[in-house]
C-alpha cells in the first residue's frame, strides 16, 4: 500500500484552513495544518511535505517570509500561495 503525499496547509483563518484540509483529506491526501507561518516553519523542521499551500498575509510570519525560509532549505518544494486579499 503506497503512502499518500503529505500536504501542509497554512492559513490564519480557521474556516479556510479546515475547509481546504477537509477537501484534500477527502481526496486521499494526508494533511497537516498550521495557523500561521511560524507554526508552519516549526512543523517543517520535522516533516517534508509534497506540497505547501500558504496564505500570503498572516500574523507572526507572513506567507512571503515562510516561502523565503522554505526556499532557502528546500528549493524544490512545490508551493501554492493563496490569498483573499485584493491589495497589491
Amino acid at each position: 500500500m503506497a503512502c499518500s503525499p503529505v500536504i501542509l496547509v497554512v492559513d490564519d483563518q480557521e474556516i479556510v484552513r479546515l475547509t481546504i484540509a477537509r477537501i484534500l483529506t477527502d481526496a486521499g491526501y494526508v494533511v497537516l495544518d498550521a495557523a500561521d507561518g511560524q507554526e508552519a516553519a516549526d512543523l517543517l523542521t520535522a516533516i517534508e511535505p509534497a506540497l505547501l499551500i500558504t496564505d500570503s498575509r498572516m500574523p507572526r510570519m507572513s506567507g512571503e517570509a515562510l516561502i523565503a525560509a522554505v526556499r532557502a532549505k528546500n528549493p524544490k518544494l512545490r508551493i501554492l500561495r493563496v490569498t483573499a486579499c485584493t491589495d497589491p
